[in-house]
């Protein structure tokens, strides 16, 4: 799911699901799509990568 959208974008996003980091992205780059995230959430909770780690 790391490389479902250009990267940092879905490591950011995983990050900042944990806890480590704000999901602040810079121009030209964009938020996640909704689609995409909510799969990486559920593959995070699949290999136990929840908040704090």
């Amino acid at each position: 799911m790391l490389f479902c959208q250009v990267n940092p974008i879905p490591v950011k996003a995983a990050l900042s699901k944990m806890g480590y980091i704000e999901n602040k992205l810079r121009l030209p780059l964009t938020s996640m799509e909704e689609e995409n995230l909510e799969m990486l959430v559920e593959e995070m909770e699949n290999v136990n990568l929840t908040r704090g780690g």
